[in-house]
């Protein structure tokens, strides 16, 4: 019997790039600033759609400007540490609210810094909607993040249930669903079209119990009969 809901947080329940334009905004400003860029924020962007990699190298070597690698870490350092602008969509927050009142038990499992995913945490206004979260660093370091399985077994711990009672809902084939291959849970994808992993390969070939386009569909299911099902489904 399924017991709880547990979620990935960047692109599953907000889009990833809504923090990257949140923290993008902030080193607009010290970039004009301290350097001069005219429309930084623009430039940025146009940079990060070309390519993810190096994006401030990248814009000063644009701009004619020399720089050090501590000029490049401070830059960094202002986007980890930003307070993001993030709102909470009414889709998720209805979904959450739904399951809530259906009884089930919500969780959180997300990767990355500790500091920076509870800034999103909280900027999103999520622990209210979430019995556990767990950023996996905290249980130990990068080693502890999905898909090992420790910090799926720490939270059916907390939660108080056994792991075939849990459904863990994300977006990254890389590393969100291969867990149901060592543990018996169930997974759901949600095909948000605009995560940076939509067209990876899934680890293992380990795909999800389901593929949803809308986080409100994964409350239609009676994942009880789901059975042995490993084909997704809409």
């Amino acid at each position: 019997m399924i017991k709880a809901f547990v979620f990935d947080l960047d692109d599953t329940l907000y889009n990833e790039i809504d923090y990257v334009k949140s923290g993008f905004f902030e080193v607009s400003k010290y970039l004009e600033k301290n350097y001069g860029i005219v429309d930084a924020y623009d430039k940025l962007m146009i940079l990060f759609e070309e390519s993810r990699e190096n994006v401030y190298n990248r814009l000063l070597d644009l701009e004619n400007i020399n720089y050090s690698d501590k000029d490049i870490n401070i830059l960094v350092d202002l986007y980890r540490n930003h307070n993001p602008k993030l709102v909470l969509s009414e889709n998720v927050r209805n979904t959450l609210m739904s399951i809530i009142e259906l009884g089930y038990k919500t969780g959180i499992i997300t990767d990355g810094r500790v500091e920076g995913q509870w800034k999103k945490i909280k900027a999103l206004g999520l622990e209210k909607y979430f019995d556990v979260i767990i950023v996996s660093d905290e249980l130990g370091g990068i080693e502890y993040r999905k898909p090992d399985n420790r910090v799926f077994l720490e939270m059916a711990n907390r939660l108080g249930i056994q792991t075939n009672e849990m459904v863990y809902i994300g977006d990254n084939p890389r590393k969100d669903f291969v867990i149901s291959e060592s543990l018996p849970i169930k997974t759901i994808r949600l095909m948000n079209t605009s995560s940076i992993y939509y067209n990876e390969q899934y680890m293992n070939n380990v795909k999800p119990y389901l593929k949803v386009v809308n986080l409100m569909d994964i409350i239609k299911y009676n994942f009880d009969n789901l059975g042995g099902i490993k084909n997704e489904k809409i």
